[in-house]
């Protein structure tokens, strides 16, 4: 995928995607396409979805994910394929897909599809462990199928923490203190790590590590495909005293 072109975008009458940009979905097709993430999203589609293709994942093994999430959707667009495959499939966070769809669009208009967040929400909860959920109003944590803690939206910087540990589990990161929002030094980060885990049900409050010899960073030990972050608010999260 050396060229637009390539990445199924008419360069003779769009402009072309960004070196950068092109990197990064070259990047994410080499993850997507692999055997145990094409397994995972077979595994993912209803039904009907699957009919759709077939029926039969081994007899559409020659072709690869993003030529069948294309031929799913009805949209013949690979930098779109990607893009909606590796943030679904846990391996894109949040801002990257963010800034990398912003990009896309310029290239590959396309009207938002009209959502359902609640029905979006029970879907993932069915699907993932941790679900995180926040529309400008509330913020709402399901683990297991369960919501744990009550009134996010008024412990902003717990919240703050949890957001950011699960984003940086969908890539494989860990969360520096100098990352949190309003956090003044390492010691800072302890309490307030200290203070989430209490809000937590017990399996989740230890999956959350401390990173050897780096004070006051930590990691969220769940896999990618664990972890689903619904944002309905288009401004991140709320900013209230903890």
């Amino acid at each position: 995928m050396a060229t637009t072109a390539q990445c199924g975008v008419d360069h003779d009458s769009q402009p072309e995607l960004p070196p950068r940009v092109l990197e990064k979905l070259t990047t994410a097709l080499l993850q997507v396409r692999t055997l145990s993430l094409r397994q995972l999203w077979w595994d993912r589609l209803t039904d009907e979805e699957r009919n759709d293709l077939g029926g039969d994942f081994i007899a559409r093994l020659p072709q690869s994910t993003d030529v069948l999430w294309m031929e799913l959707h009805d949209r013949p667009s690979q930098p779109r394929a990607i893009l909606e495959l590796a943030h679904g499939l846990g391996v894109m966070a949040d801002g990257e897909y963010a800034w990398l769809d912003r990009e896309v669009a310029k290239v590959d208009p396309i009207l938002p599809p009209e959502t359902d967040p609640e029905a979006e929400i029970e879907e993932a909860c069915r699907n993932h462990r941790l679900v995180l959920v926040q529309d400008g109003r509330r913020c709402i944590a399901y683990w297991d199928g369960q919501a744990i803690g009550r009134a996010w939206e008024k412990h902003s910087m717990s919240w703050d923490l949890l957001w950011k540990l699960a984003d940086a589990a969908r890539s494989g990161r860990t969360v520096p203190w100098d990352e949190l929002q309003m956090c003044e030094d390492p010691r800072n980060a302890v309490c307030r790590c200290s203070r989430l885990k209490k809000r937590l049900s017990l399996a989740l409050a230890e999956s959350i590590d401390t990173v050897d010899g780096s004070p006051g960073t930590y990691e969220l030990q769940l896999p990618p495909c664990d972890i689903r972050l619904l944002d309905y608010s288009g401004q991140g999260p709320l900013m209230l005293d903890d």
